[in-house]
């Protein structure tokens, strides 16, 4: 094994703060056209970087599992 599951939550956690950092740069570029335009990106994009840590959250939350559990949690984000 090259990775413990613990290295893919620390990756997951490092990509969502890099995510939420494009998006407050975005939404503070919209700022200039406006505080509705600024508000709907900050809400848009937080709700991508919610997804996606509700998604890691469901291929890693399970811990060690067998290699067809595994790769379902991570393909399908089942249970």
């Amino acid at each position: 094994m090259l990775n413990s599951v613990a290295a893919g939550r620390r990756l997951v956690l490092r990509a969502a703060v890099w995510q939420t950092a494009a998006v407050l740069l975005v939404a503070l570029l919209f700022l200039l056209r406006g505080v509705p335009q600024a508000v709907a990106a900050a809400v848009g994009g937080l709700a991508i970087v919610a997804g996606a840590l509700l998604a890691a959250w469901l291929a890693f939350g399970g811990g060690v599992l067998g290699a067809v559990s595994a790769v379902l949690r991570l393909v399908g984000g089942w249970w």
